[in-house]
């Protein structure tokens, strides 16, 4: 923390969020478009972060907060009342000023992110008209100059003032660049009046560039900035949060971000409050009061301890019943409507994703070894079946065996009868062809009837008086016998 303090004779709480007390009011200036410099990319997304954690931690209103940057009107993409030009940026700064003081106890934020530089000794910011030549005066007419914007800070009658300043880096390939110098090198100096009740926080030292990363990949974000929104967001506290644990936050937050990607940014401030910790910038941690915040943050920490429970169990497996207590757990603290570009809001989603993911994959798991036991047993129930219908083939079989064996038998019976009977017909011809042969024969009748010539001829016609012929009289050889 920078010594360079000066005594305030308002050691009064002064707090951002309340707007009871007084209101506050923003002025957030994005440069990223320039006629002389290269384009930064970075500015313009700066400003509108800042503003969403205004609006949303901080509870700023949003018709207290003006943007100047490029397209900031989306129904007005070409509207000039809101683009960074110099003129505009100079009677902005008027209009906040005077918005500003007409109430005493009302608050001022003004937040410049762009380029800066020196000439001749004095600072500049500098505006997207901004024309470099080789007449200095030229320069000086079309830029900002930090001295008359720190003045008109000083006279604006407010309860308290904060400027940030975010220079981008260090002037790069600018036409004749050889007359500027690193614009926090005078910035820095001691010579500059302290505005009265007033926070100057800037994004780095002398020789120093302001760095900007991407956290997703497509938006670039100064780390400055970013550090800034998270100490308003409450990252690293767990109670208000105050002017000296944001500026805490942003220095350190700052310096391992550019050290771990091999920079070197440190970021410095300067302040006539004797304490900080006076200064309230929101009590509320990422959109929940401190109580909330406390309770969703216990929340997590134990379903997050449920939840390693499940995945890593000491002792037997890890139990469903765990899981969805996390859940709930989870559930209660998002349904405290915390900050959804807050830390924990995310964690909450993530965690609460983990978990269903979790959960599905026990579901499943149960699902496949149901399927499982149901295939085993159709298994079961189908090999019973099986040897049901063996058996029952087994006795079907022996029943059709036992019956072809009867029926063969009876068969071999009719048969045999037949044979029997076949036999048997040709005793009875014979029998028959015996009692034929019994019969008296012609030769064997007596001589008197045989050889009688005297009788009468034998007639084809038989008289009533005549006794019929005997029924053992057979025909025989085409002649009649008596």
């Amino acid at each position: 923390m920078s010594n360079d303090e000066r005594s305030s004779d308002a050691p009064e709480t002064i707090s951002l969020c309340d707007q009871s007390d007084g209101k506050t009011y923003a002025l957030l200036i994005g440069v990223d478009k320039y006629v002389a410099f290269e384009e930064l990319n970075v500015c313009e997304n700066n400003v509108d972060l800042f503003s969403d954690c205004l609006i949303r931690s901080v509870g700023v209103p949003e018709d207290q907060i003006y943007c100047l940057r490029f397209g900031f009107a989306k129904d007005e993409p070409d509207n000039f009342t809101y683009q960074p030009f110099q003129h505009v940026i100079e009677q902005r700064l008027d209009d906040i000023f005077k918005i500003a003081e007409k109430d005493n106890r009302n608050k001022l934020v003004v937040m410049f992110s762009g380029h800066g530089f020196e000439v001749d000794g004095e600072a500049y910011l500098a505006p997207t008209d901004l024309r470099i030549t080789s007449k200095e005066e030229y320069i000086k007419e079309t830029a900002i100059a930090y001295r008359d914007l720190v003045a008109q800070l000083d006279r604006c009658k407010v309860r308290f003032k904060w400027l940030i300043i975010d220079a981008c880096r260090e002037p790069g390939k600018l036409a004749n660049d050889n007359r500027l110098q690193a614009f926090w090198r005078v910035l820095r100096s001691r010579r500059f009046h302290k505005p009265e009740r007033s926070v100057i926080l800037r994004s780095c030292e002398s020789e120093q560039k302001s760095r900007f990363v991407s956290p997703d990949g497509f938006t670039n974000y100064s780390i400055f900035i970013l550090a800034l929104v998270e100490a308003l967001r409450g990252f690293g506290t767990s109670g208000q949060i105050t002017m000296k644990s944001a500026v805490d936050h942003v220095i350190k937050e700052t310096q391992k971000r550019s050290y771990h990607h091999g920079w070197e940014q440190d970021p410095c401030f300067s302040t006539t409050f004797n304490d900080l910790n006076n200064i309230i910038l929101t009590d509320k941690i990422e959109g929940l009061t401190v109580s909330q915040f406390k309770k969703g943050r216990d929340l997590i920490n134990k379903a997050k301890r449920l939840f390693d429970e499940f995945l890593y169990p000491v002792q037997s497996g890890g139990e469903l019943k765990k899981l969805q207590e996390a859940s709930n757990m989870v559930q209660e603290a998002l349904d405290l409507n915390p900050d959804p570009a807050g830390n924990l809001y995310h964690e909450g989603i993530r965690l609460k994703a983990d978990i269903n993911r979790e959960v599905q994959n026990r579901i499943n798991k149960q699902e496949q070894l149901k399927n499982e036991r149901t295939i085993r047993r159709l298994k079961k129930q189908l090999k019973e079946l099986e040897e049901e219908k063996g058996t029952k083939s087994n006795e079907l079989g022996k029943r059709l065996a036992s019956q072809n064996t009867s029926q063969t038998k009876e068969e071999s019976i009719s048969l045999d009868e037949y044979k029997l009977e076949q036999i048997r017909e040709p005793e009875n011809d014979t029998k028959s062809r015996d009692d034929r042969s019994n019969r008296p024969n012609i030769s064997d009748l007596p001589s008197s009837l045989n050889n009688n010539s005297d009788a009468a001829p034998l007639s084809s016609e038989r008289s009533d008086d005549e006794p019929p012929l005997n029924d053992n009289f057979e025909q025989g050889n085409g002649d009649k016998y008596i």
